[in-house]
């Protein structure tokens, strides 16, 4: 998403994009997609385009140095960060926090199955249900 441009928000969509350098700068070839320009009056134009250049020079920082937060960073990293790396000095309860994320979450999903498998699993008609389900799950 660009909203630089002031009431004017733009998002741009690509099957394919790759970073080239032209000229000593850095641009996004973007090829097969669409562009979305939205005004704050709600209207909206759809642009498709076969292959468009988007100029990096103005996201890239003097010193050309990208920091990558902790959602970003590889499970390994976050693991065994670098004592260096200044993200991770100024707050290392995040990265904490993210692998933390990273090893529950995907188990949400798993606990929930199980519960539907052991009510689902335990039909029985009402003459036989003796005990409620639910206490037995």
């Amino acid at each position: 998403a660009d909203s630089r441009e002031e009431g004017v928000n733009l998002v741009y969509y690509a099957k394919t994009g790759s970073i080239i350098e032209r000229g000593g700068e850095k641009v996004l070839m973007m090829n097969d997609g669409v562009i979305h320009r939205k005004t704050l009056t709600g209207d909206l134009s759809v642009i498709r385009f076969t292959s468009y250049a988007f100029d990096m020079s103005a996201f890239m920082s003097a010193a050309n140095q990208v920091t990558l937060l902790p959602k970003d960073q590889t499970t390994q990293y976050l693991l065994n960060p670098s004592p260096n790396d200044k993200n991770y000095q100024q707050s290392p309860q995040e990265y904490r926090a993210e692998v933390d994320q990273r090893f529950s979450e995907w188990t949400y999903s798993m606990v929930f199955a199980l519960i539907a498998l052991a009510v689902a699993g335990d039909a029985r008609s009402h003459r036989e249900a003796r005990v409620n389900p639910l206490i037995t799950a």
